[in-house]
Order: C-alpha cells, then structure tokens, then sequence
C-alpha cells in the first residue's frame, strides 16, 4: 500500500496523521504503513558486512561472496554439489573427514534427531563415557500425568511441534554443541557457534532414576 508521494517526509507523515484521526476510511494500519515508509525514506547510506568472523576456508568465502551478489561460476557449483549427499557423493563414513566434523543439513525432523543420536552414542564409545537421556518431565495443566501411554504419547511428539523441546536429548560429556540463539555475544557464544559440553549441573533434588521405568528400543540399554 503506498499512501505517500516522493516528496513526503516525517513531518509531513505527522500532520497527515493528524489531519485524518477523525477519519473512519483511514484505519490504523494504513497510517501505519504511512509512517513506515516515510521513515525508510530517510535511510540514505547502505553498509555491506564482508568480514566474515566464522568461517576461515578462503574457497569458501570467495563463493559466498559471489553468491550474494549472483556472479556465482562453474567452480561455485561444483563446490556446493561436494556438499549434497547423493548417490554420486555418498557418506562413507561419518568417523572420517569430512564428514565427522560436518554440520549435516536435512529435510526431516526425524532423519535430524537420529543423526543426532546416532552421534551422541557414537561420542559414548570413543570417550568411554555412559550416554545419558534427558526425558521431558510434561504436565497437563499443571497437574502430573499418571497414564503411562499418555506420557510415552507426549514424549514421542516431534520437536517441531512443541517449540524445539524434545521429548528425549541424548547427550554426553565432551560432546560438541551448535549454539542457536544470541547468549552472550561479547564472550562469542552467539548463533552458529561451536561448543562442547563439559559438565552436567543439576538440581540437588532432582532424582535421575525417577524416570517411570525409562526405556525406548532406539537408546542403549545401558542408557
């Protein structure tokens, strides 16, 4: 919706919206898009980022330049189909570069979280370390669940689906970690970094074994 000619400005937006209070064919909203676009016409410098403080593998870094402004070349596509797992370019094995230090990208839920397991477990033996499950502890209303098939029920809902909180994280000590949101920014620890988890805090009453008889055929029996 465009209600403001070139020759508008702030000022200008303001006594419009003035002068139209009393209105009822103008509605709230359009006053709004008024005043945002009366302030997007005052921006009159534009700043491009081009240090990049992640990534350090120069090849890679030219292609993501190219790419922002469509000058990408055959080289950039062969280098981002090296990336695609296919039949052409199959994982052999996830213990051998690069693939064992790779972030893996999927469609899936589902094909994420077992990758994910299938990792965490993988961690286990190499540090010979016991795999630790968190289970959710859910409540309906805020009242215990005492249905045994209604808690297996809520636990087998996809993350997806209940705003990235899994019913079951596997996890061990030294295991690396994606961080995803802005924590501390100063100390780097900001969306897309690497970390490792070093140690387990846990509430002096929080009882591990209360976990209604924990089980699930995709986990170690020693979990």
């Amino acid at each position: 919706l465009n209600l403001l000619s070139p020759n508008d400005n702030v000022d200008d937006t303001l006594d419009f919206r003035k002068q139209n209070e009393k209105r009822l064919n103008v509605s709230e909203r359009d006053i709004q898009y008024k005043v945002g676009r009366a302030l997007w016409l005052q921006v009159n410098k534009v700043f491009f980022l081009t240090e990049q403080m992640r990534n350090k593998d120069p090849v890679f870094m030219a292609m993501q330049s190219r790419l922002r402004i469509g000058q990408c070349n055959n080289e950039d596509y062969e280098l981002l189909c090296k990336r695609v797992v296919s039949p052409e370019n199959d994982i052999k094995s996830l213990h051998e570069p690069p693939w064992n230090s790779a972030a893996i990208l999927v469609f899936r839920n589902e094909i994420r979280t077992n990758i994910n397991n299938y990792c965490v477990f993988d961690e286990t033996k190499k540090y010979n370390h016991l795999p630790l499950v968190i289970v959710a502890h859910d409540r309906v209303r805020n009242h215990e669940i005492d249905s045994d098939d209604l808690r297996r029920f809520l636990l087998s809902i996809p993350d997806n689906k209940t705003e990235g909180l899994p019913g079951y994280l596997s996890i061990v000590i030294n295991m690396p970690v994606l961080i995803t949101h802005n924590i501390a920014t100063e100390l780097h620890i900001s969306n897309g970094s690497i970390g490792r988890l070093v140690r387990i805090v846990t509430d002096d009453d929080q009882n591990f074994q209360n976990n209604h008889n924990f089980s699930h055929p995709k986990f170690p029996t020693n979990t």
